[in-house]
């Protein structure tokens, strides 16, 4: 007897005739025999395999044939690309989003942007796998992500009886229902996501300009302010105390009170600026008067760049001192001699998908 290793693809009711070929098998008894044989079929493998009484196994494997795609004529181009069917071909179907070219894994996969196309930020939560359908949606856990507990119906709000405008709209109570007071900043536009969330304007309002770092989940307070580490961001350590510094014995008088050294101690030169006492945040610093000193107005910094100085110069004349004193879409910049509104050049990175696709 001689194992069958390979035979060509049969039916599944040739068998017995592949078997009598390849066993060299001719009574109706020997026929009787192999019917007996034990069948093991392997799925994956797509192979019938048959033990015989001597323990020796033969097998018809049965190949898998793909499909052929036929020649597709489109005469539109494509992107990111076709779409695909069942059978891996290609369709006259455009893809909507680009191919993720993000070298890293996210377990829960990628999160999407405004158009559902994944974009390299990986989803904190995994997907949920519930049998049910929630109007309102799911509710979440502390780690405020979704589980099969659907949130109760909203709670009906009674009409509202004010006789004021509120240009933002009004704020609403805990049941989400308006109430008579109104909403000190618009509503968010920004077509863009931002992990760390909006930076806010002097009026404590989110505009569209992202947090370069994180916020700070600390259990602790820290009387002088938090440290920060090599990128500007504050970490969970508290600056030390000032060091305790000397009387200073200087015989001048200060309207402005004394300068301070590197450790904060006085020094013998006098401020030449008031201190300000204002009761506000200014993230990026407060504006300057013509002595330059700081007032209490926060300093602006419009998005772009300036553009790069020409050989010739302009006009010898400080048009403006910050970008306070142009419209959100231009910035103060130099001419070369002075310093006039422009708009900015806003340098916009390609994608990696397209560096790929070009490169």
């Amino acid at each position: 007897m001689r194992s069958l290793d390979t035979v060509p693809q049969s039916p599944v009711i040739r068998l017995v005739a592949a078997l009598r070929s390849a066993l060299t098998i001719s009574t109706a008894l020997e026929v009787r025999s192999v019917a007996a044989m034990a069948v093991v079929i392997l799925a994956k493998t797509q192979a019938l395999c048959y033990c015989g009484p001597n323990t020796t196994k033969y097998c018809v494997i049965r190949e898998t044939v793909k499909a052929t795609c036929a020649p597709m004529m489109c005469t539109m181009f494509c992107e990111n690309g076709f779409k695909k069917d069942a059978n891996g071909c290609d369709i006259c179907e455009c893809e909507a989003c680009p191919p993720v070219m993000c070298a890293m894994f996210c377990e829960n996969g990628f999160q999407t942007d405004s158009n559902g196309c994944d974009i390299c930020v990986c989803n904190t939560c995994p997907p949920v796998m519930c049998a049910q359908f929630c109007e309102h949606g799911f509710q979440k856990d502390d780690n405020g992500c979704d589980i099969c507990v659907c949130n109760p119906p909203p709670p009906t709000c009674a009409p509202m009886m004010c006789t004021m405008f509120c240009e933002n709209g009004f704020k609403k109570d805990a049941n989400g229902c308006d109430i008579c007071e109104c909403e000190a900043c618009p509503p968010v536009m920004c077509a863009m996501f931002c992990e760390n969330g909006f930076q806010t304007d002097s009026n404590g309002c989110d505009i569209c300009v992202c947090n370069t770092c994180p916020a700070v989940m600390c259990t602790q307070f820290c009387e002088r302010g938090f440290q920060k580490d090599a990128n500007g961001c504050d970490i969970c350590v508290c600056n030390p105390p000032p060091p305790t510094c000397a009387p200073v014995m200087c015989t001048m008088f200060c309207e402005h009170g004394f300068q301070t050294d590197s450790n904060g101690c006085d020094i013998c030169v006098c401020n030449t600026c008031p201190p300000v006492m204002c009761a506000m945040y200014c993230e990026n610093g407060f504006r300057k008067d013509a002595n330059g000193c700081n007032i209490c107005e926060c300093l602006e910094i419009h998005t772009g760049t300036c553009p790069a100085v020409g050989d010739s110069n302009g006009i010898c004349s400080e048009m403006c001192k910050d970008d306070n004193d142009c419209t959100t879409s231009e910035k103060c910049c130099s001419n070369g001699c002075g310093h006039a509104c422009m708009p900015p050049i806003h340098v916009t990175k390609l994608p990696i998908s397209l560096l790929f696709k070009y490169s």
